[in-house]
């Protein structure tokens, strides 16, 4: 007798009951294959075809594995593989039975924590080593995973596109400079050339 959980599952499909086993017909290989090794797809769901488009079989679990016994990692409860639960928009199975969105990074973030006496102190996860909460920098409201001086160490001969912008117009400007310093000037009185930065200043206002 058919599970009514499986049951409902191939309810598009043509199942064939003979000799008290069941069958489901492939159209593609115009074939009955048994219900328990009919494939499944990774949403536990019924494959259209039993075959694979080269003609091989489809790897993973089959109709026979929705009844094993699979056991929560969280809280070691144990579910018919079939009745598992799964993402709502996806379909997708879940890593575990229990809603533990968020709580495992929470849980890993408050093990950095330390008290030394009356000072509170947080791990560093790349020096590993135990600083107070201003040696690292805060992202909405909680302490980064490195500490100020592992990040200058990593990250300090890192330049970001607005500091690259400052140094190219910085360097442009020197160039530019440098270039106007290196002009010939002509005197009139002698006619002879001199560069623009050689050339003789006004002591009182300080202009060529």
């Amino acid at each position: 007798m058919i599970d009514d959980r499986i049951k409902e599952r191939f309810s598009g499909f043509d199942v064939l009951d003979r000799d008290g086993k069941l069958y489901v017909y492939c159209g593609s290989s115009c074939c009955y294959v048994q219900l328990d090794e009919w494939p499944l797809n990774k949403r536990l769901m019924p494959r259209k075809k039993c075959l694979r488009p080269d003609g091989s079989e489809w790897l993973g679990m089959k109709v026979k594995d929705l009844l094993s016994q699979v056991q929560c990692p969280e809280c070691n409860k144990f579910y018919d593989r079939i009745d598992w639960p799964t993402f709502p928009s996806s379909g997708m199975p879940r890593s575990s039975c229990c809603k533990t969105t968020g709580d495992n990074s929470k849980k890993r973030y408050l093990e950095r924590k330390i008290f030394s006496g009356n000072q509170e102190l947080w791990l560093c996860r790349k020096c590993d080593k135990h600083k107070d909460k201003d040696s690292f920098h805060k992202s909405k409201g909680l302490l980064s995973s490195t500490c100020k001086d592992c990040h200058k160490l990593l990250y300090g001969h890192c330049i970001g596109p607005k500091e690259q912008k400052r140094i190219d117009e910085a360097n442009k400007i020197r160039e530019a400079k440098i270039a106007k310093g290196e002009e010939l000037l002509t005197c009139e009185r002698c006619g002879e050339k001199t560069k623009r930065k050689d050339w003789p200043k006004w002591k009182n206002s300080g202009t060529r």
